[in-house]
């Protein structure tokens, strides 16, 4: 029988909100990041000069019969912004998902430099999806001077919504509609090394582990520990009698040539 003990541990960085399910980056040790249903990779180069919006609205309907547009964004001009705290903008409309790219979106420095994180639709509390937000989840650093974090410290950032105004390809409605009037948006992050300052933390305490079975925690959660044998996730269980976290198997040697007997411990951290 595998086990994996179910304790907290002391960080040094606090973690992103808590949303949605599956595919997030590589994370350190001291984030708490949340996943989200659908993404896709933000990364490129994108000057300051070429990030303009349009101010015109054309004649054109979305699905509700209004114009396509920016119904706001949660970041303000001029605001600090934590390094793990995601940036939404919503839209009048459904958005079609496939048209959020670096070239319809894009967060960049004074010299080029674009931010790294993932597009997503953010899940709600109800556990539907929103489909009119576009949330942009910066990645966690690695490093312990955070400079690989998807936004860095001490910089300058433009968060630019391409508007059709603008010469550009935008985003589009999920009928079709194209944004006329985009969005542009100046903000920084904190000028500190301290991670409590850098850092938004949503969730009190340290962090702990995700076993089914444990507190808020369900028998059939999927976001949980789990391990990987040959691809079939068998997932932890919290044994009330001595509060660890067991499989019901027993694991075979990890042969990396034989891929039924490779075997990997992913571990879920609220």
């Amino acid at each position: 029988m595998g086990s994996i003990s179910h304790s907290t541990f002391a960080v040094a960085a606090p973690g992103g909100e808590p949303r949605g399910s599956e595919n997030t980056p590589g994370n350190s040790p001291g984030m708490r990041p949340r996943r989200s249903i659908v993404w896709a990779p933000l990364a490129g180069l994108t000057l300051w000069a070429v990030a303009s919006c349009g101010g015109a609205v054309s004649s054109g309907s979305g699905a509700s019969g209004t114009d396509f547009t920016i119904k706001g964004v949660n970041v303000l001009e001029g605001m600090e912004w934590k390094l793990n705290r995601p940036v939404d903008i919503t839209f009048s409309d459904d958005v079609d998902f496939s048209t959020v790219t670096m070239n319809t979106i894009n967060i960049v420095d004074p010299v080029g430099r674009a931010a790294t994180g993932v597009f997503s639709f953010p899940t709600l509390p109800n556990g539907t999806v929103d489909t009119r937000t576009i949330r942009f989840q910066p990645n966690c650093p690695r490093l312990p001077d955070f400079s690989d974090a998807g936004l860095v410290p001490s910089t300058s950032y433009r968060l630019t919504v391409l508007g059709s105004t603008s010469g550009g390809v935008t985003v589009l409605s999920a009928s079709g509609e194209s944004l006329d009037v985009g969005r542009m948006v100046n903000f920084s992050t904190p000028n500190s090394s301290d991670a409590l300052t850098l850092f938004l933390d949503t969730v009190p305490g340290p962090p702990s582990i995700r076993l089914r079975g444990s507190s808020g925690v369900a028998t059939d959660d999927l976001d949980a520990c789990y391990v990987d044998v040959g691809g079939q996730r068998v997932y932890f269980e919290l044994d009330l009698s001595d509060q660890t976290g067991r499989i019901p198997i027993d694991l075979p040697l990890n042969h990396y040539s034989i891929p039924e007997n490779q075997v990997s411990v992913v571990v879920h951290f609220n």
